[in-house]
């Protein structure tokens, strides 16, 4: 199984995609995790420092149960903030807004 050794091959080349399609995946998946968790109103500083420091000593770990036990929660908040951003874009439109910078860049 010392695949490694035999040097460029296309057995290695998969194998280098692969890993650094799980290390993108990973890394977007921590940012996602980070950026929800600073976004929750609804839980302490404390319990927020607690998950960063379980994301930072055992990530993978740590973004497996973060996903699996906040998943519903998680969901909710994305739907809060994309109808928050639709009705700030509607009230853009109802003042205004646009058509001033339509006309600026005319």
């Amino acid at each position: 199984m010392f695949f490694f050794q035999e040097g460029f091959t296309y057995r290695n080349f998969l194998m280098d995609v692969l890993g650094i399609f799980i290390f993108v995946v990973w890394f977007w998946l921590l940012i996602t995790v980070f950026a929800d968790l600073f976004r929750r109103h609804d839980i302490s500083g404390w319990i927020k420092a607690i998950w960063v420091i379980a994301l930072i000593v055992f990530p993978y770990l740590a973004i497996l149960a973060y996903l699996i036990f906040q998943s519903r929660g998680m969901a909710e908040r994305n739907v809060q903030q994309a109808q928050q951003a639709e009705l700030s874009l509607n009230l853009g439109d109802e003042t205004g807004v646009r058509r001033q910078r339509f006309e600026l860049a005319i």
